[in-house]
């Protein structure tokens, strides 16, 4: 019995699924990660199969958007794969900023580490500041 399932693996892994161009207009799928999501809510598919892919879309959206055709279906496959990349890109935001913070709060405590001044001495406190601003609004230096 263990060999059938390896063989069944075996034989999955030699199909080479592999995302095809046309499911974008057709079900509104694009590939994220080695897996197809559906632009229209974010849902994964496990198998990448044009019947899955199929299947979900004709259950879960054809109510809504089978409606759409011709040139009306590529506007709105744009649309959908815009706010997909919108919302990647607020994600790559919130990464870069953290990665300021980091920044800054390293050269802070090297700066405390070089001088081992107080934090009551002013210039000191400027100092620290002014490397903070330079790494999280490198804008406003």
């Amino acid at each position: 019995m263990l060999n059938n399932n390896k063989k069944r693996t075996q034989t999955c892994d030699a199909e080479g699924r592999i995302f095809q161009e046309g499911w974008e207009l057709n079900y509104f799928f694009v590939e994220h990660r080695d897996a197809p999501v559906c632009l229209i809510c974010n849902e994964s598919v496990a198998i990448m199969k044009d019947y899955n892919l199929k299947c979900y879309y004709e259950t879960h959206h054809y109510h809504v958007f089978g409606k759409f055709e011709g040139r009306m279906r590529e506007d709105k496959l744009a649309s959908l794969e815009k706010n997909l990349a919108a919302q990647q890109n607020i994600f790559k935001k919130c990464l870069w900023q953290t990665d300021a913070a980091l920044r800054a709060s390293y050269e802070v405590a090297v700066a405390i580490a070089k001088q081992g001044k107080p934090f009551t001495d002013g210039e000191f406190i400027k100092s620290c500041m002014m490397k903070i601003v330079e790494h999280t609004c490198p804008e406003k230096n």
